[in-house]
């Protein structure tokens, strides 16, 4: 479990599309608390592979900037913990 933003350091964080707007919120948010594509894996990937790749184990954490009632949400928070 994450309690703060700067223990992402070292894991593998899903940063949205390249040159999309997830993608340039969270780069800045983590550079912000320390971490950056120096000392974190920054995954780069479309949302709808979000819920794929966490449920595979191949990201530990993702930026989303979506609507409330968006598709990928709900199939997030449908996944086991």
């Amino acid at each position: 479990q994450i309690g703060r933003l700067s223990e992402l350091k070292g894991k593998r964080v899903l940063v949205g599309p390249a040159g999309g707007g997830t993608n340039f919120l969270a780069t800045r948010i983590l550079a912000a608390n320390g971490v950056t594509a120096e000392n974190t894996r920054l995954v780069t990937m479309e949302l709808p592979d979000y819920v794929d790749a966490l449920a595979k184990g191949e990201a530990d954490a993702g930026f989303l900037v979506l609507a409330p009632d968006a598709r990928t949400l709900q199939r997030l928070f449908a996944l086991p913990d």
